[in-house]
Protein backbone atom coordinates (compact mmCIF):
# COMPACT_ATOMS: atom_id res chain seq x y z
CA UNK A 1 0.00 0.00 0.00
CA UNK A 2 1.16 3.62 -0.97
CA UNK A 3 2.19 5.85 2.77
CA UNK A 4 -0.26 8.96 2.64
CA UNK A 5 2.73 10.58 3.11
CA UNK A 6 4.50 10.06 -0.09
CA UNK A 7 1.13 10.38 -2.27
CA UNK A 8 0.95 13.98 -0.71
CA UNK A 9 4.32 14.95 -1.47
CA UNK A 10 4.14 13.82 -5.06
CA UNK A 11 1.05 15.69 -5.26
CA UNK A 12 2.49 18.85 -4.03
CA UNK A 13 4.91 18.05 -6.10
CA UNK A 14 3.26 18.24 -9.06
CA UNK A 15 1.42 21.00 -8.36
CA UNK A 16 4.16 23.32 -8.03
CA UNK A 17 5.77 22.09 -11.34
CA UNK A 18 1.95 22.70 -12.89
CA UNK A 19 2.28 26.15 -11.14
CA UNK A 20 5.79 27.05 -12.35
CA UNK A 21 5.27 26.01 -16.22
CA UNK A 22 2.02 27.80 -16.26
CA UNK A 23 3.71 30.96 -14.95
CA UNK A 24 6.56 30.28 -17.56
CA UNK A 25 4.33 30.22 -20.52
CA UNK A 26 4.14 33.92 -21.48
CA UNK A 27 2.46 33.86 -24.99
CA UNK A 28 3.83 37.24 -26.51
CA UNK A 29 2.09 36.63 -29.66
CA UNK A 30 -0.55 39.08 -28.26
CA UNK A 31 1.63 41.60 -27.41
CA UNK A 32 3.36 41.94 -30.82
CA UNK A 33 2.55 44.75 -32.70
CA UNK A 34 2.95 43.96 -36.37
CA UNK A 35 2.96 46.41 -39.56
CA UNK A 36 2.14 44.91 -43.03
CA UNK A 37 3.40 46.96 -45.59
CA UNK A 38 3.51 46.05 -50.08
CA UNK A 39 5.65 48.66 -50.66
CA UNK A 40 8.90 48.53 -53.03
CA UNK A 41 10.24 51.11 -51.40
CA UNK A 42 13.06 50.66 -48.66
CA UNK A 43 12.35 51.27 -44.79
CA UNK A 44 14.29 52.07 -41.96
CA UNK A 45 14.03 50.65 -38.92
CA UNK A 46 16.71 52.25 -36.24
CA UNK A 47 19.34 52.92 -38.90
CA UNK A 48 18.66 49.62 -40.33
CA UNK A 49 17.63 49.71 -44.18
CA UNK A 50 15.27 46.68 -45.15
CA UNK A 51 14.48 46.35 -49.25
CA UNK A 52 12.77 43.41 -49.82
CA UNK A 53 12.46 43.14 -53.97
CA UNK A 54 11.53 40.32 -56.30
CA UNK A 55 13.57 40.35 -59.61
CA UNK A 56 13.22 38.33 -63.14
CA UNK A 57 16.36 36.44 -64.29
CA UNK A 58 17.86 39.76 -65.40
CA UNK A 59 17.89 41.57 -61.83
CA UNK A 60 15.08 43.56 -62.59
CA UNK A 61 12.12 44.44 -59.78
CA UNK A 62 9.12 43.02 -61.44
CA UNK A 63 5.38 41.96 -60.05
CA UNK A 64 4.23 39.72 -63.38
CA UNK A 65 6.30 36.92 -64.14
CA UNK A 66 6.03 34.46 -67.28
CA UNK A 67 4.96 30.89 -66.94
CA UNK A 68 8.31 29.07 -66.17
CA UNK A 69 9.98 32.08 -65.45
CA UNK A 70 12.32 32.18 -62.04
CA UNK A 71 11.74 34.17 -59.57
CA UNK A 72 15.06 35.73 -57.74
CA UNK A 73 14.01 36.95 -54.11
CA UNK A 74 16.26 39.51 -52.93
CA UNK A 75 16.74 41.23 -49.32
CA UNK A 76 19.25 43.91 -48.62
CA UNK A 77 20.10 45.18 -45.20
CA UNK A 78 22.01 48.45 -45.17
CA UNK A 79 23.86 49.89 -41.83
CA UNK A 80 23.20 53.76 -42.06
CA UNK A 81 24.13 53.94 -38.39
CA UNK A 82 27.38 54.84 -36.88
CA UNK A 83 28.60 52.15 -35.06
CA UNK A 84 28.35 48.29 -36.42
CA UNK A 85 25.18 46.98 -36.17
CA UNK A 86 25.10 43.51 -34.92
CA UNK A 87 21.34 41.78 -35.61
CA UNK A 88 22.13 38.64 -32.42
CA UNK A 89 19.21 36.45 -33.32
CA UNK A 90 19.38 34.66 -37.62
CA UNK A 91 16.01 33.46 -37.18
CA UNK A 92 14.69 36.63 -36.20
CA UNK A 93 16.25 38.11 -39.06
CA UNK A 94 16.34 35.24 -41.59
CA UNK A 95 13.06 33.53 -39.89
CA UNK A 96 11.76 30.02 -41.23
CA UNK A 97 9.22 31.17 -43.28
CA UNK A 98 11.12 33.77 -45.18
CA UNK A 99 9.93 33.95 -48.67
CA UNK A 100 7.51 31.49 -48.45
CA UNK A 101 5.01 31.60 -51.34
CA UNK A 102 1.68 31.51 -51.28
CA UNK A 103 -1.48 31.45 -53.80
CA UNK A 104 -3.99 34.29 -53.71
CA UNK A 105 -6.80 32.24 -52.01
CA UNK A 106 -4.05 31.41 -49.07
CA UNK A 107 -2.15 27.86 -50.11
CA UNK A 108 0.65 27.20 -49.40
CA UNK A 109 2.77 26.73 -52.28
CA UNK A 110 6.25 26.04 -50.61
CA UNK A 111 9.86 27.42 -49.58
CA UNK A 112 12.30 28.54 -52.54
CA UNK A 113 14.90 27.35 -49.84
CA UNK A 114 15.58 24.01 -47.38
CA UNK A 115 18.39 25.60 -45.29
CA UNK A 116 20.43 28.56 -43.95
CA UNK A 117 23.96 28.46 -45.58
CA UNK A 118 25.85 31.05 -44.51
CA UNK A 119 28.37 31.56 -41.84
CA UNK A 120 26.05 33.57 -39.96
CA UNK A 121 23.61 30.34 -39.03
CA UNK A 122 26.72 29.02 -36.85
CA UNK A 123 27.51 32.28 -35.96
CA UNK A 124 23.87 33.04 -34.42
CA UNK A 125 24.32 36.53 -35.92
CA UNK A 126 24.40 38.97 -38.46
CA UNK A 127 27.19 41.59 -37.96
CA UNK A 128 26.78 44.65 -40.70
CA UNK A 129 29.66 47.15 -40.54
CA UNK A 130 29.17 50.74 -40.39
CA UNK A 131 27.97 51.61 -44.13
CA UNK A 132 27.89 48.18 -45.33
CA UNK A 133 24.83 46.64 -46.71
CA UNK A 134 24.35 42.43 -47.16
CA UNK A 135 21.89 41.14 -49.47
CA UNK A 136 20.51 37.67 -49.18
CA UNK A 137 19.57 36.16 -53.08
CA UNK A 138 17.47 33.08 -53.37
CA UNK A 139 15.36 31.65 -56.50
CA UNK A 140 12.42 29.11 -56.99
CA UNK A 141 13.82 26.95 -59.66
CA UNK A 142 17.59 27.28 -59.47
CA UNK A 143 20.50 29.12 -58.18
CA UNK A 144 22.98 28.29 -60.90
CA UNK A 145 22.62 30.93 -62.73
CA UNK A 146 22.59 34.26 -59.83
CA UNK A 147 24.99 34.28 -57.07
CA UNK A 148 23.63 33.34 -53.97
CA UNK A 149 23.92 33.88 -50.10
CA UNK A 150 22.39 32.82 -47.03
CA UNK A 151 19.90 29.59 -48.45
CA UNK A 152 20.69 26.33 -49.72
CA UNK A 153 18.54 24.30 -51.46
CA UNK A 154 18.34 20.17 -51.53
CA UNK A 155 15.43 19.38 -53.37
CA UNK A 156 14.16 20.61 -57.51
CA UNK A 157 10.90 23.47 -57.35
CA UNK A 158 8.71 23.47 -60.41
CA UNK A 159 7.72 26.57 -62.12
CA UNK A 160 4.76 28.10 -60.52
CA UNK A 161 1.23 27.40 -62.75
CA UNK A 162 -0.56 30.77 -64.08
CA UNK A 163 -2.11 32.53 -61.30
CA UNK A 164 -1.66 35.38 -58.16
CA UNK A 165 0.56 34.56 -55.80
CA UNK A 166 2.13 36.23 -52.34
CA UNK A 167 5.15 36.11 -50.96
CA UNK A 168 6.38 37.73 -47.58
CA UNK A 169 9.31 38.40 -45.54
CA UNK A 170 8.81 38.91 -41.66
CA UNK A 171 11.24 41.28 -39.78
CA UNK A 172 11.52 40.96 -35.86
CA UNK A 173 12.78 44.71 -35.14
CA UNK A 174 12.13 43.52 -31.39
CA UNK A 175 10.74 41.29 -29.02
CA UNK A 176 7.35 43.10 -29.42
CA UNK A 177 7.28 44.72 -32.83
CA UNK A 178 6.91 43.03 -36.31
CA UNK A 179 7.40 44.39 -39.77
CA UNK A 180 5.51 41.94 -42.69
CA UNK A 181 6.72 42.79 -45.50
CA UNK A 182 4.19 41.54 -48.36
CA UNK A 183 4.69 41.23 -51.85
CA UNK A 184 2.07 40.02 -54.37
CA UNK A 185 3.08 38.97 -57.92
CA UNK A 186 1.37 37.56 -60.90
CA UNK A 187 2.31 34.67 -63.28
CA UNK A 188 0.70 34.54 -66.82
Amino acid sequence: MINKWYLYKFSLILFTIGIIVSSCRNDKSENIESVELDTDLPQDYDGITVDFQLLNSNGIAVKSFREGENIIFALSLTNRTSEEAIMPNVMKVLGENTFRIYSKDGRDMGLPWDYLSMSDAMMGAIRLPQGASRTFICSWLNDSEIEKEGFGKDTIRYPLPRGEYYTQYDLSISDNKKVIYKKEFKIF
